[in-house]
């Protein structure tokens, strides 16, 4: 019923505002940056000047569709604009997240997690010299987290081509925490026995800190390669652990261990698009590299070194036939004095959280979409649409499968507490005289995606399986399902 009414709310918000004014030279940015023949676009008639539209925001908001945040926590759900409506309407709403659920041979089964938040951004603010965002962020197996970032285009760019921003952000793992102990309480909370009934996971260490980043994104001139450099601080304090947290009976070892790390990330992004937006789809190609360097500054009782990671990654989508297509990711990366978690959605689906880690990996996701209802619709909250807009539902069929260099004395995500799978360790292949191994994972499935034409999020049902349970280890395969408001890649 809430995702009914926010569907209305922002219906209404985004049509009532197309106003009958003609625009040939905004329409013809417009067209430069969409797949759609006039004959397609529902705004082709409406008063950019009202909201401070022109050239060079379109040309801005044409050039990264996600929105970042710098956050892991949040940033693997892929926020991603709609930019049937960003081109047209630069105050963007956002919900995000979802729940997954994991089945296996183990006792260990139910609900992973669920997640929800939504983002609020304002673009062109100051006659389109600034905007502003803000973000809030709840995960069961994470944190809650309010983030806020401010960016300013400067006068002196040229066309708008850089971007100076500051963000900072407030997270806490003492809701999940609180949970989880109550979890095992007999005489827990509401939220705790209705976590234990579902199976929910949560966080098993109580942490509070904030963070505090600046940048400058930079449009380069060869290509429009964006290059974004930050530097952002964090601290935190770490007030308890629960050593066991799947034990039955509570108190489990419950841990004081008061420690406190303040450290510095130094990153930078390049991003090549060559994306563009059709009826549901967003079409073309983005190639990322990204890299960063943490250095612990406090390391009050914490074992923390300065560590390294970098990614590269190639996204494409195409077109095969009509409304069939086809999108793939290749996904590489390298850490250095840590690892990755790389189980399940957002990665590798289909796996139990845990089951495939490395520091250092490569990974590809291939998506076949078939296209199984082409909804058009003519008018929504009593507005009349100028043309027809459309909601198309595919069928999914996806293949994900990676290989990895692991080593688990290495802490996972910069996160000593993260929870370690050794489910099948007996088939890890070593390395000889050494702590490192290969591991790897291969897993296939299907689901629904649910494209709307003109709101910023999806729908998408996915159900993984991890073809090795049963192929090679010939197990009972652990099978993922997944609900979510945004796409896997």
């Amino acid at each position: 019923m809430k995702y009914k009414i926010v569907f209305v709310c922002l219906v209404g918000i985004v049509f009532n505002y197309n106003l009958f004014c003609s625009i040939d030279d905004e329409s013809s940015d417009l067209n430069k940056n969409s797949t759609l023949t006039e004959s397609e676009d529902p705004y082709l008639v409406y008063n950019p000047e009202k909201f401070g539209i022109d050239e060079n925001y379109i040309k801005r908001i044409t050039r990264i569709k996600n929105l970042k945040t710098y956050n892991d926590e949040i940033d693997i759900h892929n926020i991603t604009y709609n930019t049937n409506v960003s081109l047209r309407f630069p105050f963007t709403f956002i919900p995000f997240g979802g729940v997954n659920l994991g089945f296996n041979n183990t006792s260990h089964y139910g609900f992973r997690g669920f997640d929800i938040g939504f983002l609020y951004k304002m673009e062109t603010l100051l006659r389109g010299t600034a905007s502003f965002t803000t973000l809030n962020s709840f995960t069961s197996t994470g944190s809650f987290i309010t983030f806020t970032q401010f960016d300013i285009y400067p006068d002196f760019s040229k066309d708008k081509k850089i971007k100076i921003y500051n963000n900072a952000s407030i997270y806490t793992t003492a809701p999940q925490f609180s949970f989880l102990k109550d979890f095992h309480a007999s005489s827990g909370g509401y939220i705790g026995r209705l976590f234990k009934r579902l199976k929910i996971d949560q966080t098993n260490y109580n942490k509070t800190g904030f963070s505090y980043g600046a940048g400058i994104e930079v449009v380069l001139p060869f290509k429009d390669i964006v290059s974004d450099t930050s530097i952002a601080v964090d601290y935190n304090f770490t007030d308890t652990i629960l050593t066991d947290p799947y034990r039955i009976i509570y108190p489990a070892d419950e841990k004081n261990i008061q420690k406190s790390e303040l450290y510095i990330n130094i990153m930078e992004t390049l991003t090549f698009s060559m994306q563009k937006q059709d009826k549901a789809l967003l079409l073309g190609e983005i190639v990322r590299v990204y890299g960063m360097a943490s250095f612990p500054l406090l390391k009050d009782g914490f074992d923390r070194t300065p560590e390294l990671n970098l990614k590269i990654s190639n996204v494409y989508t195409k077109k095969i036939y009509k409304d069939f297509a086809l999108k793939t990711r290749i996904l590489g990366g390298l850490n250095f004095n840590s690892r990755e978690n790389l189980s399940g959605d957002g990665m590798v689906r289909g796996l139990n959280k845990g089951d495939f880690t490395g520091f250092t990996y490569l990974l590809a996701n291939i998506d076949l979409l078939l296209p199984m209802v082409n909804i058009n619709i003519n008018s929504a909250a009593d507005v009349v649409f100028r043309q027809k807009v459309n909601f198309i539902m595919y069928l999914a069929l996806f293949i994900d499968g990676g290989i990895a260099l692991n080593n688990d004395t290495l802490s996972i995500n910069n996160c000593e507490f993260e929870y370690t799978n050794n489910y099948l360790k007996e088939y890890r292949l070593y390395f000889p005289d050494s702590d490192n191994y290969f591991n790897y994972s291969f897993t296939a499935g299907g689901g629904l995606r649910i494209y709307p034409y003109f709101l910023h999020f999806m729908v998408r049902l996915d159900i993984g399986i991890n073809l090795l349970d049963t192929i090679i280890y010939k197990n009972a395969p652990h099978v993922e399902l997944t609900i979510s408001l945004n796409d896997v890649f």
